[in-house]
């Protein structure tokens, strides 16, 4: 009888298991349809829009945040980009005072691939002394909504193990900004 439990433990060991949370990673259907560009040209990206977004499960401010994922990308204070190089963001600091940053479109941590702009991913690694760790990738991809919003399509990947029993998961959040002035 105990090798059946050793078994069993074992099997359960080398099965893993699958991290999911319920939330759907397709795109809203509600929301308008993505629009399609050919080339490495993200110039149709640029606008103003509103940093507070809507999240596809639910609101989430925090988690819409778009200024925090375009931080690395912003414009230094002086200098003049084109207008279509710039995703420019307004919003509402926690103060309640309002902002303005504006951000490029190209260069270090960006590619424009078919018409959808792709952040380097956010990569976390973490180790317990053999007895859990997990590294996890981000990344975030923009694309413009047929009516002009900016929808953001962060997806995640996670692996890790506790003790002997390895763990994986991947999800898929969507958020929408609106382009202010439509």
């Amino acid at each position: 009888m105990p090798d059946k439990a050793l078994l069993g433990v074992a099997a359960f060991a080398l099965a893993g298991c699958s991290i999911g949370s319920g939330i759907s990673s397709s795109y809203p259907d509600r929301w308008p349809p993505l629009s399609t560009v050919r080339g490495k040209d993200c110039s149709h990206l640029a606008g103003h829009y509103r940093d507070f977004g809507v999240y596809s499960y639910l609101p989430a401010k925090d988690a819409s945040d778009l200024t925090q994922r375009l931080a690395a990308s912003e414009i230094a204070p002086g200098s003049t980009p084109s207008p279509e190089s710039v995703i420019s963001v307004e919003g509402v600091a926690t103060d309640g005072s309002s902002f303005r940053r504006a951000f490029r479109i190209g260069g270090t941590g960006r590619e424009c691939k078919d018409g959808v702009l792709l952040l380097s991913p956010i990569v976390v690694s973490v180790s317990d002394a053999g007895a859990a760790g997990y590294r996890s990738q981000r990344r975030l991809a923009l694309y413009k909504a047929g009516n002009g919003d900016l929808i953001g399509e962060d997806s995640l990947f996670s692996i890790g193990h506790l003790l002997i029993v390895p763990m994986a998961g991947s999800q898929t959040y969507w958020y929408r900004w609106e382009l202010l002035g439509k």
